[in-house]
C-alpha cells in the first residue's frame, strides 16, 4: 500500500535508508521514461537527447542510416577534396545505397597513389595526387604530342602540380573515359563476380584500369585472377580491385550503371 508506506517512512522497507519517502518514489517511478536517472537522482536527460548518446568505444552512430554524431573531432565544415573517402572499400554503411560515392573513391585513389599529396612526381615522371603521366594528361586535354595545350591555364607540369582544382577535374573527366575503356573490353559483364575472394565492382574496375589501362589490366578478369599483372612498381591489379572496391559511382546521363548491373 503506497499511502501506507509513505506515512510509514522508511520502516518496514528492507535496506531503506532514514528519511525514505514512499510516495516520492511511487511518483517518480510512473514519470520514468526509461532514461539514465535513478529513482530519486534527478531527472537525466530526455529521451530525445538520450537517443543521440554515442556507445562507449564506438566511433560513429546511425540511425536508419541517419548519421547521429561523432565521438571525437565532430566535423561540421566541408571537408577538402584531398580529406574525403579516407574508408577503404568504400563500406561504411555512411552513405545510402542509391548515393554516388565518386568523391569516396577518388580519396581513397589518391591516398594510395600520392598519399593525397598535389605537388608530387614519382620516379617514372607521373604527376600529382593522381599519379597522371603523358597518356591520361592527353586522354583529358592538357597535352597533345608531348606538349601541353594550355587547357586551364596549365602550361606546364609546374602549373599541373600547383593547382589541386585542375588535377581534380582532370581525375574526373579521366574516371569517365576509364569506366568507358573498361566497357569496350568488356570488363563491365564481371561487376558482381567474385574473383580470388575479391567482389568485382563498378569503381574496382575503374582502379584497375587507372593502374595498367583496360588492356592491361584485363588478363586478371579474364584469367580469374590466375593471371594478376603489375605496374613497374610491382602493385598487382587485385591490390586496386580490391582496395578501391565498393563505391557506388554513376556517371552523368551517358551511364547510370549500378553495382550488380551488367
Amino acid at each position: 500500500d503506497g499511502k501506507k508506506a509513505g506515512s510509514d517512512g522508511a520502516k518496514g522497507i528492507p535496506g531503506a535508508k532514514p528519511g525514505f519517502d514512499m510516495k516520492e518514489a511511487v511518483l517518480l517511478a510512473e514519470n520514468d521514461t526509461g532514461t539514465a536517472s535513478d529513482v530519486g537522482g534527478g531527472a537525466g536527460p530526455k529521451r530525445e537527447d538520450a537517443d543521440l548518446q554515442i556507445p562507449e568505444g564506438q566511433d560513429e552512430v546511425y540511425d536508419d542510416s541517419r548519421y547521429r554524431g561523432k565521438v571525437n573531432n565532430m566535423e561540421t565544415e566541408t571537408q577538402q577534396p584531398d580529406q574525403l573517402g579516407k574508408s577503404e572499400g568504400g563500406k561504411t554503411g555512411a552513405e545510402p545505397p542509391e548515393e554516388d560515392q565518386l568523391e569516396g573513391y577518388l580519396g581513397s585513389l589518391g591516398q594510395r597513389e600520392a598519399s593525397g599529396k598535389y605537388n608530387t612526381k614519382n620516379s617514372l615522371g607521373y604527376l600529382g595526387k593522381y599519379q597522371m603521366g603523358p597518356a591520361t594528361l592527353t586522354d583529358t586535354g592538357y597535352m597533345k604530342g608531348g606538349k601541353w595545350t594550355g587547357k586551364d591555364g596549365i602550361h606546364s607540369e609546374k602549373d599541373f602540380l600547383n593547382s589541386p582544382e585542375v588535377q581534380e577535374k582532370a581525375i574526373r573527366d579521366l574516371t569517365e573515359k576509364q569506366w568507358s575503356y573498361a566497357k569496350e573490353k568488356g570488363l563491365d559483364k564481371y561487376v558482381g563476380e567474385t574473383i580470388n575472394g575479391i567482389e568485382i565492382t563498378k569503381s574496382g574496375i575503374i582502379a584497375a584500369v587507372h593502374l595498367k589501362g583496360a588492356g592491361g589490366a584485363k588478363p586478371f578478369f579474364e584469367t580469374g585472377g590466375k593471371d594478376d599483372p603489375t605496374d613497374a612498381y610491382g602493385t598487382h591489379v587485385s591490390e586496386y580491385v580490391k582496395k578501391m572496391g565498393g563505391f557506388e559511382i554513376r556517371f552523368p546521363a551517358k551511364d547510370n550503371t549500378r553495382e550488380g548491373e551488367k
